[in-house]
């Protein structure tokens, strides 16, 4: 899967919530792409052990 692909399904997903008018969904998606921002960190750094007191 590119890196094209990856920001198409982001265009997706905004036209969705653009014209369903679903905009309670976007704090949620913002905030699933920060925890999943943070797992992907924690795995591959040497941060890992502070951030997971975090959670």
């Amino acid at each position: 899967m590119g890196f094209i692909s990856k920001l198409s399904i982001l265009k997706e997903i905004w036209a969705f919530l653009r014209v369903r008018k679903k905009w309670w969904l976007f704090p949620v998606i913002i905030l699933l792409i920060l925890l999943s921002f943070f797992i992907i960190l924690a795995e591959s750094s040497a941060l890992g052990p502070f951030i997971y007191t975090i959670f």
